[in-house]
């Protein structure tokens, strides 16, 4: 579900700028800029960190290439991008660590409760035990 999911996003993308950026003018711009952003989200769904930083940085080397083929007209637009999608080409790394303080989380959680059981377990063996002495104790003589 996770591919079909992220592939169908491609597709969707593709549309997208197919339609929009053909055009002329400041939305055309604003859509050859953007759609990196789409491909560094979908990227890291699939792969995690490294996804998302391998789209970063085919995004930076893509805005660099519109920016030495004339389509964006200032470095510093360029870098602010860049900025851009280093942020979101990070937004992953934290999903990760949500994921490894869980899994941390419920691992001690495991564990604490793996001892409490044990702990039960030694004293319903030792009431048990006391049980069985008391009821050897009650029976009669002639039946021990």
């Amino acid at each position: 579900m996770k591919v079909v999911t992220a592939w169908l996003s491609i597709v969707v993308l593709a549309a997208w700028i197919a339609i929009l950026g053909a055009q002329r003018g400041l939305l055309a711009a604003t859509v050859l800029m953007h759609w990196p952003v789409g491909l560094i989200l979908i990227l890291g769904f699939l792969f995690d960190l490294k996804g998302s930083l391998f789209a970063m940085l085919v995004g930076a080397a893509y805005l660099v290439a519109l920016r030495m083929g004339g389509v964006l007209d200032s470095w510093t637009l360029v870098g602010w991008q860049v900025l851009v999608y280093g942020l979101f080409g990070m937004y992953p790394f934290r999903f990760m660590q949500v994921r490894e303080e869980r899994k941390h989380h419920y691992r001690t959680l495991i564990e604490y409760k793996h001892g409490e059981l044990e702990g039960l377990k030694q004293k319903t063996a030792e009431v048990d035990r006391r049980c069985r002495e008391t009821e050897e104790l009650m029976r009669p003589k002639a039946v021990r």
